[in-house]
């Protein structure tokens, strides 16, 4: 579990996104086998996402995603700017797989 730690403002959304963004690349490419671009040697180097809960859009295709990584991901766009119906959650989070390891 990821949760975001900012404190919710608009201009700090673009943290928000970043979270998004990264369990969408998890499930819209990295770790979704019909993608034709999907390797599972490749895969398995990433944790994987499961679920998204940051209020942001579930896609049902990757242009979908690219869209919009189009728009917030302009040099120019002014995150104070923006406001989202419905709004972002308080406590914006993304589910991914525990990732077992040990301290080195």
């Amino acid at each position: 579990l990821k949760v975001s730690k900012w404190k919710l403002a608009m201009k700090n959304a673009w943290q928000v996104y970043v979270m998004h963004r990264e369990a969408q690349w998890s499930l819209q490419y990295i770790h979704k086998a019909e993608d034709e671009r999907y390797e599972q040697a490749l895969a398995v180097l990433f944790v994987r996402y499961l679920e998204d809960h940051t209020g942001f859009e579930s896609y049902d295709h990757t242009k979908e995603f690219e869209a919009v990584r189009a728009l917030y991901e302009r040099p120019d766009l002014d995150w104070g700017s923006i406001s989202f119906d419905p709004p972002i959650p308080e406590a914006p989070y993304v589910v991914m797989e525990l990732a077992a390891g040990s301290p080195l």
